[in-house]
């Protein structure tokens, strides 16, 4: 089984990091991030710990991390996830929050931008 992670910014957004594991197999011990993440599980399995809990994550689970929270992310040995996801830094928040203050966001359509964002086709989740 081959996995990788890749990472990347895009040029038109300051303060964004968009990310991709296919097959990913290694695992993260306790750790915290500057920026807000948010992860799409699209493929396999794994465990997320967080807060003295563990929770089963897999293909459709959508997990937000708060900038600073400690957590921890692993699979079993003889299994591998795949997931899409950003960071976001808090400076890039703060701008949106001033830009976007009174609007209202249902969650579908939310999905649907985020989806988009990761280059992941709504309703179909690739395993890389």
């Amino acid at each position: 089984m081959i996995s990788r992670i890749d990472f990347w910014r895009p040029d038109e957004i300051k303060g964004l990091v968009l990310h991709r594991g296919a097959r990913a197999t290694h695992p993260h011990p306790r750790h915290w991030h500057e920026e807000l993440h948010l992860c799409l599980y699209t493929a396999g399995s794994g465990f997320l710990g967080c807060r003295g809990n563990s929770y089963t994550v897999s293909a459709g689970s959508l997990v937000l991390m708060p900038p600073g929270e400690v957590h921890e992310n692993w699979v079993k040995k003889d299994s591998g996830c795949s997931f899409r996801g950003v960071y976001f830094e808090v400076e890039l928040l703060r701008r949106a929050a001033r830009d976007h203050l009174h609007r209202v966001f249902d969650q579908s359509h939310l999905t649907r931008h985020f989806l988009r964002l990761v280059g992941v086709t709504p309703g179909r989740y690739p395993t890389c």
